[in-house]
């Protein structure tokens, strides 16, 4: 019989999980799959999978498996139609599938593998690539769900494409599709240039295996409007903020002096300093600079008048300012590392209406949180960073099917700034990535 593989490629908000558990439901009434093993990022499997069953009539029978926790060996025994389980998870139900060698016995409680969020397998080098390489193989079906394939340009989907075919669109190694479809320039040849015309072969060539629907198709969406606050950095920190971009050399008046060891740490140092903070070289200690970030943040508040904020911060000395300047009852936060189970009554409160402002961290909040029942309708970035696919996926938690007021982005960027820029490479990402999903839309 043959393998039946597909990448979903949907925006936010169109149905990824439905789809899908649409899928496991009609292979489970004609007995042609046993159970579907499930894998994504923590918040989702916790906060997204079991929600959404329960939401729909068809699926709220499904018998769901979380592997997560202490009790994880006696969930994989329990018999299931959904077992869950987390990227980082994944190592642990390798080794212990190995152990039994229930892969070489066919003994899986499991035979359907659906990759939540699949962009985060994009990198070829990463363990978690090559553990799905290592059991991809022993599942018949195989479905990646993103809306997101291609965030830092097409060099990203050669390693999700592999997943679903082994090689057979783009190549079995990753050298041989840099090759044919990019110039490697640069330094050590590591930047990847596409070659004339090798945009529309790539669409043409992972068209048979993807399908893609665009939310401005099949969703009535209220209009997203992007609003700009630039903040001005204090005269007496200007200078200061010009040194370390310029020489990536800053003494601090307490004398500790911060030196970035390369081009990387010293645009990331930059990034701090416009935020109101800077991290010793150590990376563990940091160094308090100025609140115009904040103010800006209360002025938009108060603009507000009350109106529900979805604000998202990267880093844990602005979490600890930010706890500092917003102290009501009706603020929460969702931090990174907190457990999946704390999280759900922060989002219960948020849909209620009960918070005026809930800070997230970036990477934490990007995936696996439906907001948009809630009457938030304004998203704001505390500060930003060069990754266009926690960026997007971060203001999609409102901006989305169900939504029906019309959104604000607004986006803090200290004027003349490294934070200007940002946004800047972040609008030219956004052109490849669209480029490739209009072009899948179009080969359907």
């Amino acid at each position: 019989m043959p393998t039946l593989r597909c990448g979903l490629i949907r925006a936010e908000g169109v149905g990824k999980t439905g789809i899908t558990l649409a899928i496991v439901m009609l292979l489970r009434q004609r007995k042609l799959i046993k159970g579907a093993l499930i894998v994504g990022p923590l918040d989702v499997i916790y906060n997204v999978w079991p929600r959404e069953c329960a939401k729909w009539d068809q699926f709220k029978d499904f018998k769901i498996s979380i592997l997560h926790g202490k009790d994880k060996a006696k969930a994989l025994e329990t018999e299931a139609d959904l077992y869950l389980i987390n990227f980082e998870g994944l190592e642990w139900l390798v080794k212990t599938l190995n152990e039994k060698k229930a892969w070489q016995k066919d003994i899986l409680p499991f035979d359907l593998l659906a990759i939540d969020e699949a962009s985060k397998t994009k990198n070829p080098s990463s363990k978690r690539f090559k553990l799905f390489k290592s059991i991809v193989g022993f599942f018949r079906r195989v479905i990646e769900l993103t809306g997101m394939p291609a965030p830092n340009g097409l060099q990203d989907v050669w390693a999700q494409i592999y997943l679903l075919d082994g090689g057979a669109a783009l190549g079995r190694y990753k050298t041989h599709f840099w090759d044919s479809y990019f110039h490697q320039v640069g330094y050590g040849g590591y930047t990847l240039v596409l070659k004339q015309g090798a945009d529309g072969q790539i669409y043409d060539a992972i068209a048979h295996l993807v399908h893609r629907m665009d939310a401005k198709d099949y969703l009535d969406l209220p209009d997203l409007i992007v609003n700009d606050i630039l903040v001005t950095l204090p005269a007496e920190h200007r200078e200061n903020y010009k040194k370390l971009d310029d020489v990536a050399m800053l003494t601090l008046e307490s004398g500790v002096k911060i030196k970035p060891i390369n081009t990387a740490a010293a645009v990331n140092k930059c990034l701090q300093f416009t935020n109101g903070f800077v991290f010793d070289d150590n990376g563990e200690d940091w160094h308090f600079i100025h609140d115009a970030k904040i103010d800006a943040l209360k002025n938009l508040v108060d603009e507000l008048q009350g109106k529900p904020l979805l604000c998202g911060y990267w880093y844990k000395p602005d979490a600890k300012r930010l706890k500092e300047a917003f102290k009501a009852p009706d603020v929460a936060f969702i931090e990174g590392g907190m457990d999946a189970k704390d999280v759900a009554p922060i989002l219960d409160r948020w849909d209620k209406g009960e918070l005026r402002i809930l800070f997230a961290q970036m990477q934490k909040a990007a995936w696996g949180l439906n907001l948009q029942s809630g009457p938030g309708a304004n998203v704001a970035y505390f500060g930003l960073q060069y990754d266009l696919d926690c960026y997007e996926q971060f203001f999609r938690r409102i901006y989305r099917q169900g939504q029906q007021q019309k959104v604000t982005i607004h986006r803090l960027l200290s004027d003349k700034t490294i934070d200007v820029a940002v946004a800047k490479v972040l609008e030219k990402k956004d052109v490849s990535q669209t480029a490739l999903l209009d072009a899948m839309k179009e080969r359907a």
